[in-house]
């Protein structure tokens, strides 16, 4: 975690930076997309690993790309938030990465395991399909949201 998460906050963040000195505001929005888009194979096959060395490469791919966006989703707030509500605002994104991630997924994994599935041993094929719908939600929402970001910064910068 040390290794991939702190990997992925930096180069997620570095890499926002960069597209916006090259005119592209929405350099953070696309480092999320980014971030949903790599996460999609991997959260699909880690439940299914055959031993724990192939579990562990997949682990850090999927411990990379979960990091990658935590940089510049607060940065993306602070560029279309004025002055006298970042704070607030922050407080909520934290709310609900916190609310969605620790409730959320969790709870959807065990409802496919319990109620769909209906064995114990099918939690893998739980984990699987709501991760890679979390991720795919993710994509989406970060897909429709750019060009809408684009614009909120053009206004906030005015």
């Amino acid at each position: 975690m040390m290794l991939f998460c702190t990997a992925g906050v930096l180069t997620g963040s570095l890499l926002a930076d960069r597209m916006q000195r090259r005119g592209k505001m929405d350099g953070t929005v696309r480092v999320a997309l980014t971030a949903a888009l790599g996460l999609l194979f991997p959260l699909a096959i880690f439940p299914f690993m055959p031993s724990v060395i192939t579990a562990c490469v997949v682990l850090s791919v999927i411990l990379f790309f979960g990091s990658f966006a935590y940089g510049a989703g607060p940065a993306a707030l602070q560029l279309i938030t004025p002055n006298g509500h970042r704070a607030i605002m922050s407080a909520f994104y934290l709310l609900g990465i916190n609310i969605v991630g620790l409730t959320a997924g969790p709870t959807l994994t065990g409802v496919l395991t319990d109620y769909v599935f209906m064995d114990k041993a099918a939690v893998g094929y739980s984990a699987a399909i709501v991760g890679v719908g979390g991720a795919l939600l993710a994509s989406l929402f970060f897909a429709l949201l750019a060009p809408r970001f684009r614009t909120a910064v053009e206004l906030e910068g005015r």
